[in-house]
């Protein structure tokens, strides 16, 4: 091997070595910022609580089993109000018109701790921090595919967030705020 031939490998050697380096460290700031927005593990108390706030929000006929999904059929003049299997937690249908359209809200009312809570709707889903059950601050707004996010309000006092149909044909809003010291969710269905 000539000297020449030497040099130029022992250059590419250091060439590439430098750039794997230079990777790997790039790569390592990287994990670093992912990991300082990690999500700890949820502790027993927490998923007791998140398990409770889910059942809060769904409803139940009387044999037990998951209600099916209100369909949009012909409305009557008169809203339908019933309540939760939780106390603290109800459901309104409100027909808009005399057509196929109706309003949904859905108010549930949770334990008062520090918690992060998530809740979802047709539209979407709105995740909002609780703290000492005086504020409420938005995490997260997810739209669900078709529909798009307005943010009203991100907190403090109130997290305010409508996810609208790209068609215009339906809205989903979903407010949570502290009340009494609580977490309190309002999701409200709107298919005209």
């Amino acid at each position: 091997m000539s000297r020449k031939a030497g040099a130029l490998f022992v250059l590419w050697f250091l060439a590439t070595v430098g750039a794997v380096s230079l990777g790997r460290f790039a790569m390592g700031i990287v994990a670093d910022e992912v990991a300082s927005t990690s999500v700890a593990p949820l502790s027993q108390a927490a998923v007791t609580d998140a398990l409770e706030a889910a059942d809060e929000t769904s409803s139940t006929t009387e044999g037990g089993t998951a209600a099916p999904p209100t369909s949009a059929g012909p409305a009557s003049t008169t809203p339908t109000t019933k309540p939760s299997a939780t106390p603290g937690s109800t459901t309104t249908t409100t027909p808009s018109s005399s057509t196929s359209s109706s309003s949904t809200t859905t108010t549930t009312t949770g334990a008062a701790t520090n918690t992060t809570e998530t809740r979802s709707g047709v539209g979407g889903s709105v995740t909002v921090r609780f703290s000492c059950g005086s504020t409420a601050e938005l995490v997260s707004a997810s739209p669900n595919p078709g529909y798009t996010t307005d943010i009203e309000h991100s907190g403090p006092q109130e997290v305010d967030v409508k996810f609208e149909k790209t068609d215009g044909e339906g809205e989903t809003r979903i407010r949570a705020k502290c009340e009494n010291g609580r977490p309190d969710w309002r999701v409200e269905e709107d298919d005209d």
